[in-house]
């Protein structure tokens, strides 16, 4: 699933290598959903936005898809059993500037939109009626989801700040967490925005930092906001997306320029990184603690700055560690001392 600025969302058929279709225009302006290897195979248009489709996200049955674009609207689209035969069911009117991302609720039945109005809304899906409007952002929305259980919407902004939501009611005020000096972003139409368990949210930023938030539990206090997040510090990133893996043990980051080491180099504009959890600073012994895998010498050099000879013994020596863990393990479970 793609968007683009060509006006349309693009419905990708894999390919027998596992390629997709391409847009007319410049194809993934921003995605909401991950594809394989592009190609050119068939692919089925999603027509009918009068402006760029800034995201495009499946429900969590596969069977509709919503996209937001700038034209101030989110649309609902039915896909048929073979994805040939997309078909418009619902357009939802009411945000007053361009809708930056949208997502469905773990039971498909609710989409929570973000706008740069500086709003989020919530939406019946049958219907097409707004249930809800959060006001509170004092910039534009970039991205909102759903957490896990469905009772909550964590909503990132320009105005620095990332908000947690009661997704039922609009009694109280939201839980606001501060610490970005710049506009927040994370994963577009929320993808990713939160790990699989809902304990933490990432998002990207502008003063070059991936945030790892965490909640303390849905339903459980979810925070007070003034807990201090773990920081990621990329001197050469010009943010663009972030997101949880699947399985919540790392976050892949894209941004859009190439950034250049001090060797020379040209890194990679999308990077995979280990999930870093309640540290500010980083060093090998607490990456090891962080992510439980080892690093590789292109991330110690690039997070802890220290030189590829250093990176190298040091990956070697945490490879050791985990041959060593995996034996006691191995002993352990087999009975022996």
């Amino acid at each position: 699933m793609s968007a683009s600025k060509d006006k349309s969302a693009g419905l990708g058929h894999l390919g027998p290598r596992g390629e997709v279709g391409r847009h007319k225009g410049d194809a993934g302006y921003m995605s909401g959903s991950s594809v394989a290897s592009v190609a050119s195979v068939a692919s089925v248009a999603l027509d009918g936005h009068g402006d760029i489709v800034y995201s495009a996200a499946f429900s969590p049955d596969g069977a509709y898809i919503v996209t937001t674009s700038r034209d101030q609207t989110a649309r609902v689209w039915r896909i048929d059993d073979g994805g040939t035969s997309p078909a418009l069911v619902a357009v939802l009117n009411g945000h007053r500037d361009s809708v930056s991302s949208a997502a469905f609720s773990p039971d498909g039945g609710r989409i929570v939109s973000g706008s740069f109005d500086k709003t989020a809304r919530v939406w019946n899906v049958g219907d097409a009626r707004t249930l809800l409007v959060l006001r509170g952002h004092r910039d534009r929305v970039s991205s909102a989801a759903f957490s896990p259980d469905g009772n909550r919407i964590v909503t990132t902004s320009l105005d620095k700040t990332v908000r947690v939501w009661n997704a039922n009611s609009t009694t109280g005020a939201p839980v606001i967490f501060t610490g970005h000096d710049a506009g927040v972003m994370s994963g577009v139409s929320g993808q990713g925005l939160l790990s699989p368990d809902g304990q933490r949210a990432v998002t990207i930023s502008d003063d070059k930092t991936i945030r790892v938030w965490s909640f303390n539990g849905f339903g459980n206090g979810f925070g007070d906001g003034v807990g201090a997040a773990a920081v990621l510090r990329v001197p050469d990133l010009d943010a663009a997306s972030v997101a949880f893996s699947p399985t919540g043990d790392r976050m892949v980051s894209a941004s859009h320029r190439q950034p250049i080491a001090d060797t020379g180099e040209i890194l990679s504009v999308v990077k995979v990184w280990p999930t870093l959890q309640g540290f500010d600073g980083l060093d090998d012994a607490r990456l090891w603690r962080a992510s439980r895998y080892c690093p590789s010498v292109a991330v110690r050099i690039e997070l802890l700055g220290v030189s590829e000879k250093r990176a190298a013994r040091d990956l070697d020596r945490c490879k050791r560690r985990v041959a060593a863990a995996h034996r006691r393990a191995g002993a352990d479970s087999l009975g022996r001392p």
